[in-house]
């Protein structure tokens, strides 16, 4: 009995050992350099711009498609949450019922219509408390797998 705690304990040491801790976001959220330098780590281009209201916005691309980090909840350069957003010229091919449909079907990524009736896509993320590198990996990835998803929905 004792030989079997010894090993069994031995083997979930072992365990733990190997496998990967995710690394912790910057506490407070993450400022456009830090959105930018991880979008780069991922293999993406990524520009940072002045938003309207005068915070960081960081312009990208995915799936062939132009896209924006916008920053929302900020104190200082640090921001708490995120949103990608995208927007498509469709020429009036696209309809508000269209839009309602995908919101149906489509948990995290929601489409909305412009003042011109093009279509946009978002997906707010939040960084702050608490959250890895790891899942906003995943939240990227979301991001991407949704993007060709929706472009398929206006024919692109």
């Amino acid at each position: 009995m004792k030989c079997t705690i010894v090993g069994a304990a031995v083997l979930a040491l072992g365990l733990t050992a190997s496998m990967a801790v995710a690394e912790d976001l910057p506490g407070g959220g993450m400022t456009g350099q830090d959105v930018a330098s991880w979008l780069q780590s991922q293999g993406y281009r990524a520009e940072i711009q002045k938003a309207d209201n005068g915070r960081p916005k960081v312009a990208s691309a995915t799936q062939g498609t132009s896209f924006y980090v916008h920053f929302y909840d900020c104190k200082d350069d640090r921001c708490a949450s995120i949103q990608f957003t995208a927007g498509f010229s469709t020429n009036g091919a696209y309809s508000v019922e269209k839009a309602n449909d995908w919101n149906a079907a489509n948990r995290w990524i929601t489409a909305s219509m412009d003042k011109d009736n093009d279509p946009w896509i978002s997906q707010d993320v939040d960084l702050s408390p608490g959250g890895t590198y790891e899942l906003l990996n995943d939240e990227l990835k979301v991001w991407s797998d949704s993007v060709g998803r929706f472009m398929k929905t206006i024919n692109r």
